[in-house]
């Protein structure tokens, strides 16, 4: 559609992107078909490739974490078709940036297809204050004009067709009388973009247009703005409009196209699994229940030839013994996991580690992790987790997957923080810039400030204040560390 905070995340980055260590790479431009004719002149305004997103379904599965295997009609899963076709055409395609702010909503649904693809989720305004946001959208050259209208104080008569510049005000008096999104995050509307940076070739006029009222709500009225008759304003040297339009780069995904199916078994959990048969004798349980929570510590010595193949079968037969465990004794197995802490005998084995744990770790709401390299420790998995028949209250994850400035991503299938009965607790923490992924410079006191500034932001997004509410912090440091004071 347009939005002006997805247009906002490309006039941000320019023609190419260097977050999330991905350089210089070009973007192609999805757009959602919705109920604007003037779709059909977007492709047009821009040097950026096209493909145009067929709108066949409609979003059938409305909880906040999105489960592809629920519903195969969801809308969900024309952007999945969409980005597949893409993917086969563009081998070189990397990732979707997406211009969520603080909907989880929208965030888990581009994250789910993301990771069924093999792509990168990048994130670039999430949770970035919305007021910062707007006033850059505005002095960054993107003009959008309101297209929905859906939000107590929000008139059909004034506001609808609006340009968002004129509104900036308006929108902050309405944040501050019933709690808007100025962004319009919530729904409270939508945008058409214009004109903005990224659009190289011309800008788009309404020339006349209609309202569409689904909703005569005296306090929220409901209405869209259709689009009956619109140009294209050429810019620069683009030319005349015709011979323009006609050689923009447009790609449509063939009707009787089917994207392959992944493989079922991650081939690195399988063949784990194969070699974990004869390690389950040498694991060693122990369990202990105290205060509504079960303690799990498994042990296991990997074979003496060692490497990351080992590992991972070791670490394959514990992981089956904590959750025939908890299957045992916790209502949903491993669902029911709070933390987990995870000691391997060698960093190099982490990857081999990931693909293990991701078979048999949910996909949806993981508990939160730290993986650590002790000396001479063999492998060992502590897992904390609710017990009891209720195991009520339902614990509160926080897993963002998006690559994006707040906090860094999970590098595994596990989350930032999980919230249950009046305590957060936190995944392990390095030294990582957000932005880049990559181990922040200046040494240990530089790690030590990142971390910790990580940590703080993963807590405004669980509601707690790191300064007031810490209870206890664990800090590892490497052996090299210690000549850093």
């Amino acid at each position: 559609q347009g939005t002006s905070k997805d247009q906002a995340s490309l006039a941000c980055s320019g023609s190419t992107t260097s977050i999330g260590g991905i350089a210089g790479c070009p973007w192609l431009h999805l757009l959602q078909c919705g109920p604007h004719r003037s779709r059909s002149a977007v492709h047009w305004h821009s040097s950026l490739p096209c493909s145009p997103l067929p709108h066949h379904t409609t979003p059938s599965l409305q909880g906040l974490v999105y489960q592809h295997n629920a519903c195969e009609s969801d809308e969900v899963e024309d952007l999945s078709c969409l980005l597949a076709y893409c993917k086969d055409r563009i081998p070189g395609l990397q990732a979707v940036c997406s211009g969520a702010i603080a909907s989880d909503y929208q965030r888990t649904r581009v994250e789910n297809v993301c990771a069924r693809l093999g792509l990168v989720s990048l994130a670039p305004l999430w949770h970035q204050p919305q007021s910062t946001l707007l006033r850059r959208m505005i002095d960054g050259g993107v003009e959008a004009v309101l297209v929905k209208v859906a939000a107590a104080g929000l008139s059909v008569a004034q506001d609808l067709g609006a340009p968002l510049a004129e509104m900036e005000e308006k929108l902050h008096a309405l944040r501050r009388k019933f709690g808007c999104n100025v962004c319009g995050e919530g729904g409270e509307y939508e945008t058409l973009t214009l004109d903005c940076p990224a659009f190289t070739r011309g800008r788009i006029v309404l020339d006349a247009w209609e309202a569409r009222v689904s909703s005569a709500d005296s306090l929220a009225p409901v209405a869209v703005l259709h689009p009956t008759a619109f140009h294209v304003e050429p810019k620069g040297d683009a030319g005349a409009a015709g011979a323009a339009c006609a050689a923009a780069p447009v790609v449509l995904v063939p009707a009787s196209w089917r994207p392959v199916g992944a493989p079922a078994t991650d081939p690195v959990a399988a063949a784990a699994a194969r070699d974990a048969v004869h390690l389950a004798r040498d694991v060693s349980l122990a369990v202990r229940c105290t205060g509504g929570y079960l303690a799990l510590t498994v042990h296991a010595t990997p074979p003496p030839q060692g490497g990351p193949a080992a590992d991972a079968a070791t670490l394959h037969a514990c992981l089956a013994a904590a959750g025939a465990a908890l299957e045992a004794r916790c209502p949903g197995g491993w669902s029911a996991a709070l933390y987990v802490h995870l000691f391997v005998p060698a960093m190099a084995s982490f990857a081999a580690a990931n693909a293990v744990y991701g078979a048999h770790l949910p996909v949806v709401a993981p508990p939160a992790r730290a993986t650590v390299q002790p000396r001479g420790a063999g492998l060992l998995v502590e897992v904390l987790a609710r017990a009891g028949a209720t195991a009520a209250p339902a614990p509160r994850t926080l897993h963002v997957q998006s690559i994006s400035p707040w906090a860094p991503s999970c590098i595994g299938p596990y989350a930032q923080a999980v919230a249950h009965a009046g305590l957060v607790r936190f995944a392990g923490q390095i030294g990582l810039d957000p932005g880049s992924m990559g181990v922040v410079r200046g040494g240990l006191r530089a790690q030590a400030a990142r971390c910790l500034a990580s940590c703080v932001a993963v807590g405004v997004a669980q509601a707690t204040r790191l300064h007031a509410a810490l209870l206890c912090a664990t800090v590892f440091l490497a052996e090299g560390a210690g000549g850093q004071g």
